[in-house]
């Protein structure tokens, strides 16, 4: 995705804002630069109107401040945060490279060998920030940016994934908008059970359950849950039980199925309790 945006060309502060790379319900993001560092940037910018509760500033504050503190290899960095005429923006690391949604939509079914390459970089970013107390809540292809890097020095696949949008779920709650296909902490067709049921009350295992869901549609090139209407993805994730990917890939080893239904257990006493012990059962 690149095109122009309404803010195109402007420039705040330090920062020089170019193309628009990205955009979402809620957002837009730009490539930016600061000017005095002579630094590409990306700049997310929320959309306005989102400041109707008062209390909206002080928690993106909060919140952009904790976020900023993640630092981790496999997590977008987090350099500056502010608003500008009620429209609130983050100042972001930019990283090169295509999203893990284009290239599913490109190369899956993927190999059991890549989609765990792939997961072991997500793992580690989650398994870091849970350990800092935070949820991502949002976990989905789209918010996973693949950065080439040298194979040798990483993976066979030449590719490192990196998590971006910590934080941005829970900052659009407190703003108390939704979207069309949009849970109002997360998206609904990677959204845990206990997620949709009381969004307040989750904690590491909803994005296990998350990136399984994204495990399968590496895997099989489908999601687990489908409908014409978003009342019956919801009604799957809370009821219904996910197919056996084996039955969409039959090749695929029985570990490897059986590690990613057990992501994707309705409890979350029964799923994995780390990232890491996911990617450990692939």
């Amino acid at each position: 995705f690149s095109g122009s945006g309404l803010l195109s060309g402007a420039r705040f502060g330090p920062y020089e804002v170019n193309e628009m790379i990205g955009r979402g319900g809620m957002a837009e993001v730009y490539k930016g630069r600061h000017t005095r560092l002579d630094r590409t940037v990306a700049i997310k910018v929320l959309s306005p109107g989102l400041a109707s509760d008062p209390d909206f500033r002080m928690r993106f504050e909060r919140e952009a401040r904790a976020i900023a503190s993640l630092k981790h290899p496999n997590i977008v960095g987090v350099f500056d945060f502010g608003d500008l005429d009620e429209m609130y923006y983050m100042v972001m690391e930019y990283v090169p490279g295509e999203t893990l949604a284009r290239f599913v939509q490109a190369a899956a079914p993927m190999p059991v060998t890549q989609v765990r390459q792939v997961t072991a970089d997500i793992a580690r970013a989650l398994d870091h920030a849970h350990g800092q107390g935070f949820v991502h809540r949002d976990v989905k292809p789209s918010n996973i940016i693949l950065e080439p890097v040298t194979a040798s020095n990483h993976n066979d696949l030449g590719l490192r994934a990196i998590l971006t949008d910590f934080g941005i779920a829970k900052l659009l709650k407190a703003s108390g908008s939704k979207t069309r296909n949009e849970g109002i902490t997360g998206t609904l067709d990677y959204m845990a059970p206990e997620q949709i049921r009381s969004s307040a009350d989750v904690d590491g295992r909803a994005d296990v359950y998350g990136l399984g869901v994204v495990i399968f549609q590496m895997l099989t090139g489908q999601l687990p849950f489908n409908g014409d209407h978003p009342g019956a993805v919801m009604m799957g994730h809370l009821q219904g039980m996910p197919p056996n990917p084996r039955q969409i890939v039959p090749d695929m080893p029985e570990q490897t199925a059986q590690a990613v239904l057990c992501a994707l257990a309705k409890n979350p006493d029964d799923r994995f309790a780390t990232a890491g012990a996911l990617v450990a059962a692939l």
